[in-house]
C-alpha cells in the first residue's frame, strides 16, 4: 500500500494529491470533526518523510503526475483477465484433468488452468511428482493446444539440500544466492553448521529451507 490520498476540492472537480514517502511503520485514520467536515491523520515511528504534492488539477492529469512518480501500471495480457481455476489440494492429474473436462462440459469458458504444490516431488520447487502428475508436461502441452493457458505454482523458499540430489538448491548454493544473515553475530547459536550463515526457515516442505535473495544479481539469474 502507498500512503496517497486524492481531495475532491469543489463543485468544479478540482483535485489535488499528496503522496506520503515513508519507510517506517505508518497508520493512518479518517474520521470527520463535530460539523462533519473530514480529516485525515497520518502517522509514523519515524524516519525521513518524503511529500509529494501533486497538483492535477483534473483527476486524469492527477493520475498521470502520479504514475509518472511511483511507475506506470503494468498492462496485463488480455487472456489473463478471463476465467481461471485455481486451487490446492489436486490428489493427481486425472483430478485436473477432471475439472477442466467438467468446466467445458459445463460451457463456462476457461482460460487459465492452474496446479498447485501437489504436482511438485515432497513440495519442492523445480521438481514433479511423477507417480502422481507424471503426465502434466504432455497435458500442459494439449490444454495449451486448445487455447489454456496453464500456470504451475512455484513459491520461493528451496530445501536445504546441496547435494547433486536436489540441483536447484546446489547451484543456488554456488552462487551465493540465498538471503544470508547480515552480521555473522546474529547467526542463532543452535544454527546447524551445514547451515552456514544463511536465514534457515520452515514452509511447505518437510525440511527446512532458503530463500532466494532477490537483491543478488546472482539469485535473479
Amino acid at each position: 500500500m502507498q500512503p496517497y490520498y486524492q481531495v475532491v476540492e469543489d463543485e468544479v472537480g478540482n483535485t489535488h494529491g499528496v503522496l506520503i514517502l515513508n519507510s517506517n511503520a505508518m497508520e493512518y485514520e479518517y474520521a470527520l470533526k463535530e460539523d462533519r467536515s473530514p480529516y485525515l491523520t497520518l502517522r509514523s515511528i519515524g524516519g525521513i518523510f518524503d511529500f509529494h504534492i501533486l497538483m492535477g488539477p483534473s483527476s486524469i492529469e492527477l493520475n498521470q503526475q502520479y504514475t509518472s512518480l511511483v511507475g506506470r501500471p503494468f498492462i496485463p495480457p488480455y487472456w489473463s483477465l478471463g476465467f481461471q481455476l485455481c486451487r490446492w489440494g489436486y490428489q493427481n492429474l486425472d483430478e485436473v484433468k477432471d475439472v477442466v473436462t467438467r468446466t467445458r462440459a459445463a460451457g463456462i469458458p476457461q482460460d487459465i488452468q492452474y496446479v498447485d504444490i501437489d504436482y511438485m516431488d515432497e513440495r519442492k520447487d523445480f521438481t514433479l511428482d511423477v507417480v502422481n502428475f507424471g503426465g502434466l508436461p504432455d497435458y500442459v502441452r494439449e490444454v495449451k493446444a486448445e487455447g489454456i493457458h496453464f500456470t504451475v505454482i512455484l513459491d520461493p523458499e528451496l530445501v536445504f539440500d546441496f547435494s547433486e540430489n536436489y540441483p536447484a538448491a546446489m547451484r543456488g548454493d554456488q552462487a551465493d544466492a540465498f538471503i544470508k544473515w547480515p552480521d555473522q553475530s546474529l547467526v542463532p547459536e543452535d544454527q546447524e553448521p551445514w547451515a552456514k550463515d544463511y536465514m534457515v526457515g520452515w514452509l511447505w516442505p518437510a525440511n527446512k529451507t532458503v530463500w532466494p535473495d532477490f537483491f543478488k544479481q546472482s539469485a535473479r539469474d
